[in-house]
This record gives C-alpha cells, sequence and structure tokens, in this order.
C-alpha cells in the first residue's frame, strides 16, 4: 500500500528519531568507552607510578645501605688508622725513651772514663790515658754528642795530657842525660878492667879449645875433630904447642889414621 504523506512524513519522523537515538547511544558507547580506556590508561599509569616509585625506594634503598656500607668501611680505615698512628706514636716513644736511657748510660760511662782518664795522668801512665780518652770520645758518641760537643768536653782533659806528658817526657830526657853521664864515667872506669877481663877470658878459651884439640889428635877422636873443624872452633889447623907439635904430628904419633886423613883434608 501507498502510504499518505502524512504516514510518510511520521515515518520519516520516526526514522529520524530511530536514528537520532542511534547516534545518542553510539555517543554515549563511545564516551564510556573512551572513559573506561582513560580509567584503564589511568589505572595502567598509577600502576606504573607505584613500579616506579618501588624500583626508585629499592635503588635509594640500595643506595643508602652502600652509603652505609661505605661510611662504615672508611669508618674501620679511620679507626684503623688512627690506632696504627697511636701504635706508632708509642713503639716511637718507646724508642726514644729507650735510646735516652742508653744515651744516659753512655754519658755517665763518658764521665766515668774521664774521671779515669784524669787519675792514670796523675799516676803517669800516658799511654793508659790516651787509650782511656779514646774509650770516653766513643761513649760520648754513642750518647749523642757530634764532633764538636765531644771536643769541648774533652779539651782540657787531652790538655792535660799533652801538658803532662811534655813535662814527664822532659823529665826522663834530663834523668836519662844525668843518668848516660853516670854511665859514661862508670864505663870508662870499667872499660879497661872489661878489655883485659875479655882478653884474658878469650886467650884461656883459645887455650882450652886448642889444649881439647890436641887431645882428640891424640886419642883418636875424628869426629870430634871434624866438629871442631865444621864449627871452626879452632882458628889454625896446623897450630903447635909448646913442644911444636901439632895435632897431625900426635895423630901420626900415636897411629889415628881416620885423625891423620881428616887432619889432611883441612
Amino acid at each position: 500500500r501507498v502510504l499518505s504523506p502524512a504516514e510518510q512524513f511520521e515515518a520519516q519522523k520516526k526514522l529520524a528519531q530511530e536514528r537520532g537515538r542511534q547516534r545518542a547511544f553510539e555517543r554515549e558507547a563511545k564516551r564510556k568507552a573512551e572513559l573506561e580506556i582513560a580509567a584503564e590508561k589511568k589505572k595502567q599509569d598509577e600502576a606504573a607510578r607505584v613500579e616506579s616509585d618501588k624500583k626508585e625506594a629499592v635503588v635509594r634503598a640500595a643506595e643508602e645501605e652502600r652509603r652505609k656500607v661505605a661510611a662504615d668501611v672508611e669508618k674501620t680505615r679511620q679507626e684503623e688508622e688512627h690506632a696504627r698512628r697511636v701504635q706508632e706514636d708509642v713503639e716511637r716513644a718507646f724508642l726514644e725513651e729507650q735510646l735516652a736511657q742508653e744515651r744516659a748510660v753512655h754519658m755517665e760511662e763518658a764521665m766515668r772514663l774521664c774521671q779515669d782518664c784524669e787519675a792514670a795522668i796523675d799516676k803517669k801512665q800516658f799511654s793508659n790515658a790516651t787509650s782511656i780518652m779514646a774509650a770516653a770520645l766513643q761513649a760520648f758518641g754513642k750518647a749523642g754528642l757530634d764532633e764538636d760537643e765531644r771536643e769541648l768536653q774533652t779539651r782540657g782533659i787531652r790538655h792535660s795530657i799533652a801538658q803532662r806528658q811534655a813535662e814527664h817526657l822532659k823529665a826522663l830526657r834530663e834523668e836519662e842525660e844525668r843518668l848516660r853521664k853516670l854511665q859514661a864515667d862508670k864505663v870508662n872506669r870499667d872499660h879497661d878492667k872489661a878489655s883485659q877481663k875479655v882478653v884474658q877470658q878469650q886467650l884461656a878459651a883459645e887455650l882450652e879449645i886448642r889444649n881439647l884439640w890436641f887431645r882428640a889428635a891424640a886419642e883418636g877422636k875424628n869426629k870430634k875433630l871434624e866438629g871442631f873443624l865444621e864449627k871452626q872452633s879452632i882458628g889454625d889447623a896446623d897450630v903447635r904447642d909448646e913442644q911444636g907439635a901439632g895435632a897431625l904430628h900426635l895423630a901420626a904419633a900415636a897411629g889415628h889414621k881416620k885423625c891423620v886423613r881428616a887432619l889432611l883434608r883441612a
């Protein structure tokens, strides 16, 4: 059936209303979808922000823990360094105290040696005093005194040693000169007596050797004759006795052939 214009208008109107409702529904659905998407995006953003905050919190906690560990390590290092320095100070103080005590002992020893040196000077034991002074100088050096200080400490004693030694040597030379003069006088007095005595002793010795030489030849003691000859005890193998006979004559007269041969070889 063909619709009338009024029906057509009414149908178009209904269609337009239906289309309007459809568009409104679509708009509402779209708006709801956009709201859901926005809500989901907001939810995701919130979750991401929460996760990021958690990560940042973990990082901050780790960094804080790292800083704490580093601070503890640094504190421990500083405490160890402080303890090491304290220990070094204690050891240094102990060594300095020990060194001071040793130096005091060496100083006391040096002063005692100086007194011993003066005592040796008084006894005129100058060689001993010089040795003691050398030991005192070493003791002063061990006590921490430098060369100039050691020189100053011992100057008086060394000067005293030199002066007293010079005086002693002068006195010795004077005494030696006096004794030399006395000895020269005594030597001059005793010289003639000594010369005479020596000459007499030499003559007696030569006579004794000559008698032994003749006796050995007469008794056939060829070994003894050879001993005289080797030691050159007899000056002249052809020496003669008071009767003009020599050792060769005496040995030949007694028939001692070995002695004769030994004398002929001489």
